[in-house]
């Protein structure tokens, strides 16, 4: 074997063993918030619409491409207390109107599940809560192992069971990306549902809301 057949064997070699080396590396967490039904990304929504159908069984379950306000005015109001509503995305922006649909949906027996880091102002003054809200942003999450070498600046998360007493698993995040905490809410008709750490006292000194319930009306919540 002469010397450039010798060369060129060599440069396949290594170029098999670094194409072998690259696909055996473990993927970085892609933090993309897409929460697409495509997507099975930690903030993508494969999962939840795959398990949806096992959460309600024998509910007919739809994807709305609407605009809020075009279905709110549109559905047939005497099914709102059979129905429930899920929307999830990064930002939540109802109008007063949307805001005043959302809330007669739930007065009349309706759930709405609304899941954000950041809420429109209308919805916040009509619940009468106040959000200390955080700026989560999608710039430079594409590739970093966030939970790998930085899972000492992970906040917890839990959600309440004391009353059915049952002692919630803490779940952990990238500290800068789990940063809106509810600040203000009604005690009379608002129920804690989920805490997060604050800081790094843990969740018997420091523990901030993020998640509630809210009665409105004869409705849910």
């Amino acid at each position: 074997m002469n010397k450039d057949r010798k060369l060129l064997l060599f440069i396949a070699v290594a170029l098999v063993v670094i194409v072998i080396a690259d696909w055996m590396q473990p993927r970085p967490v892609d933090w993309t918030q897409s929460y697409s039904s495509r997507d099975t990304i930690p903030y993508g929504a494969y999962g939840l619409f795959r398990v949806i159908p096992e959460l309600f069984p024998g509910s007919d379950v739809s994807t709305v491409q609407l605009p809020a306000y075009d279905w709110l005015s549109r559905r047939n109001s005497g099914q709102d207390a059979e129905s429930m509503l899920i929307y999830i995305n990064n930002n939540l922006v109802f109008d007063q109107y949307e805001t005043g649909l959302l809330l007669e949906f739930a007065e009349n027996g309706g759930t709405v599940f609304l899941s954000a880091e950041q809420f429109s102002d209308p919805l916040k003054d009509s619940l009468g809560i106040r959000i200390e809200e955080g700026m989560l942003s999608n710039m430079g999450l594409r590739g970093i192992d966030l939970l790998g070498d930085h899972v000492s600046d992970s906040t917890g998360i839990s959600v309440v069971l004391e009353q059915i007493g049952v002692e919630a698993p803490i779940y952990r995040f990238p500290s800068f990306m789990v940063t809106s905490v509810i600040t203000r809410y009604d005690t009379l008709n608002t129920e804690v549902l989920g805490m997060r750490e604050r800081a790094s006292f843990g969740f018997s000194e420091g523990a901030a809301v993020n998640y509630i319930a809210v009665k409105r009306g004869s409705g849910s919540r």
